[in-house]
């Protein structure tokens, strides 16, 4: 038995009493009052690992408490929202109200000695008040979560939150690369070593990445339960802060996933397919749940797929040989590293969709536009080119789109209004059709498509809900693939670069 094991059943105890909430900002009970505590008599400490002040609580930590005579963890509540004295009488009672039971929030809680550790699964939300009571003392620690971003945020792209895990790894991404580095930690509450260093697999790929990987290898069959990762490490003086999701550790081993089978002039990528152009290469990939990292030259690339998906090796060398050493890993854990070469073609036009504003402020659909970005080192011409959704299909004049020009395809009758929707630059170039859609884009969202000459589809944005008026459907990079996570919901930028927030 593992030295931690009474603590994986104590959180198997408390399990069913820890509930999602989703009400912040609660009136406080009758006879409440600003701050808490009603004295539980002995000394108590709390301090935050990583170090902080409970006014500036960081987005993953965990609680170290401290106290003489011991606390009970069975009677420890991690909530979103202030806590007064109303709320730790319900409590010391074990009545919480209704109310005040949906704004639990899911923790695990463990001891270390006569310390008990409280963990909180998910990120804290910035600014936001958080409090952690002791029902049995009548006391409460008030935290408010730091407005400031950390400054490297890793979160967690394999394995998908939703997934079950069988094998004690994760993968964490954030936005700047990493530099080269190994540790020892361990997992909580079990204490079973693992090793964190940089990249998503073991060929190097992914330098935004860092892996954890369980040091010894996992028991057959596999543990049940939940393993957590340090809430942050320090690399080279710098905290990297980790997403605190827990790894659900259990499920059935899934089958060793199978290759495509690839159709000119498609070429073998490990188990998928790829497409193969001037600067990139679009992938196909098999009906499994995988993490791809390739890396090359120039190409850094790290993708989660699921079935039916695809993604981009981005950027190549044109017109040349491309080596590039691409790993793929599944839920069990198992890594297969493949060695390819890709042939580039010559420098070509990219025209991509890239951009589109469906529900405008201002009235529909006069307001409404889709963007387009030529991507590729060639000047590209629309002639020819046609885009299509539900409601039928658009077929574009002979514009030409320089290298990295944008353009808004809008209909006759376009004409922004600034007071009520953000109006494209006076240099842009409109690219004037009949209409857009039927009727107009449809704001519960539509697949749309881009067409060449050739009947190709060379560019689409899938059906994505344009749910709030006012804001856009924009990709996060243009050579991203053409699914749903290469898409986010952001302030318009007609005729300019996407300003992703």
């Amino acid at each position: 038995m593992r030295p931690h094991q009474p603590a994986v059943c104590l959180f198997l105890w408390l399990l069913p009493r820890i509930l999602m909430g989703c009400r912040p900002g609660l009136d406080e009970p009758e006879g409440g009052s600003p701050g808490g505590g009603g004295g539980g008599g002995g000394t108590l400490s709390w301090t935050l690992e990583p170090a902080s002040t409970p006014d500036e609580a960081p987005r993953a930590l965990r609680i170290r408490l401290r106290a003489d005579p011991p606390v009970d963890p069975d009677r420890i509540h991690f909530v979103r929202g202030h806590l007064g004295p109303g709320h730790l009488r319900q409590l010391a009672a074990d009545a919480p109200s209704t109310a005040l039971e949906e704004r639990f929030l899911p923790a695990t809680l463990w001891r270390e000695g006569t310390d008990v550790l409280v963990a909180p699964h998910d990120p804290l939300e910035p600014g936001e008040d958080y409090g952690l009571a002791l029902a049995e003392r009548g006391e409460a620690l008030d935290l408010v979560a730091s407005e400031d971003a950390p400054a490297s945020w890793l979160g967690r792209a394999w394995p998908p939150s939703d997934r079950s895990a069988v094998a004690p790894m994760a993968i964490f991404c954030g936005d700047v690369e990493l530099p080269p580095f190994q540790q020892a930690i361990s997992f909580a509450p079990t204490g079973d070593p693992a090793v964190i260093q940089r990249g998503a697999l073991s060929n190097g790929a992914g330098r935004r990445c860092a892996r954890i990987a369980g040091s010894q290898p996992p028991p057959s069959p596999p543990p049940e339960g939940l393993l957590l990762v340090p809430p942050a490490i320090s690399v080279d003086g710098a905290t990297l802060a980790l997403d605190p999701t827990p790894l659900v550790m259990g499920g059935a081993l899934p089958p060793p996933h199978t290759a495509l089978s690839c159709v000119t002039p498609e070429v073998a990528v490990g188990p998928g397919c790829a497409l193969v152009l001037d600067d990139r290469a679009t992938v196909r990939v098999p009906d499994d749940e995988l993490l791809w990292a390739a890396t090359g030259s120039l190409v850094d690339t790290v993708a989660l797929t699921r079935p039916g998906e695809t993604f981009s090796l981005h950027p190549l060398v044109p017109a040349a040989l491309n080596a590039i050493s691409l790993g793929v890993v599944d839920l069990a854990g198992r890594e297969a590293i493949f060695e390819i070469v890709l042939q580039t073609t010559p420098p070509m036009p990219h025209v991509v969709l890239n951009e589109m504003l469906a529900n405008c402020v201002g009235a529909e659909p006069s307001c409404e536009w889709i963007e387009l970005v030529n991507d590729g080192a060639v000047a590209a011409s629309l002639e020819g080119f046609r885009i299509v959704d539900v409601g039928g299909e658009a077929e574009l004049p002979a514009v030409e789109l320089a290298p990295g020009a944008l353009a808004l395809v809008v209909g006759e009758d376009y004409v922004p209004d600034p007071a009520l929707d953000r109006a494209p630059p006076a240099d842009v170039t409109l690219v004037r059709v009949p209409r857009l859609g039927r009727g107009g884009l449809a704001n519960a969202g539509e697949l749309v498509r881009l067409f060449d000459r050739e009947a190709r589809v060379v560019s689409a944005i899938p059906a994505i809900p344009a749910d709030e008026p006012g804001r856009s459907t924009a990709r996060r990079h243009p050579a991203l693939a053409d699914v749903a996570s290469s898409f986010v919901s952001s302030a318009p930028t007609p005729g300019e670069p996407n300003g992703l927030e």
